[in-house]
């Protein structure tokens, strides 16, 4: 939904903000309670996010200082999910995340962009915080090739 010329004509920097209060582990659990540290974990994920958009899109830069931004990529999780895959080329952890990803003018505060993230996997880690990462690097990589 919104501008979908924003999509096209975007440039500029931007930060990445992932929110996860009120988010479920499996609809069945505050999601803190799986993710003992989950703001690190976020912050994390956040990093691995910028760093494959920023390898994939070159007219947007997600950037870790606010200073002078033009645009503010939220993500609010509002389920996240994880499992074991053993039958993978990479067994290990496998996350899947739900949520709505709000891209926000920075000086006016306007939402131009909202893509909503439904069961996205980013493959497998024997890691579950990699694992977490990955799903949010795989989200990265599918906004950036909208940008192109």
């Amino acid at each position: 939904q919104g501008d979908k010329k924003f999509l096209k004509t975007a440039s500029g920097s931007a930060t990445i903000e992932i929110i996860w209060e009120g988010a479920t582990f499996d609809d069945q659990m505050p999601i803190q309670e799986k993710y003992m540290d989950i703001d690190n974990t976020c912050r994390y994920a956040a990093k691995g996010f910028a760093e494959k958009f920023n390898k994939k899109c070159k007219t947007v830069r997600i950037v870790e200082k606010a200073n002078d931004v033009k645009y503010k990529f939220s993500m609010k999780l509002t389920k996240v999910d994880y499992f074991m895959n053993v039958m993978s080329f990479c067994p290990g952890m496998s996350t899947n995340i739900w949520g709505t990803m709000n891209i926000i003018d920075n000086k006016t505060g306007e939402v131009l962009v909202v893509i909503s993230v439904s069961d996205l996997n980013g493959g497998n880690s024997p890691v579950l915080i990699e694992s977490f990462s990955d799903s949010f690097e795989e989200m990265a990589e599918q906004i950036a090739k909208k940008l192109k």
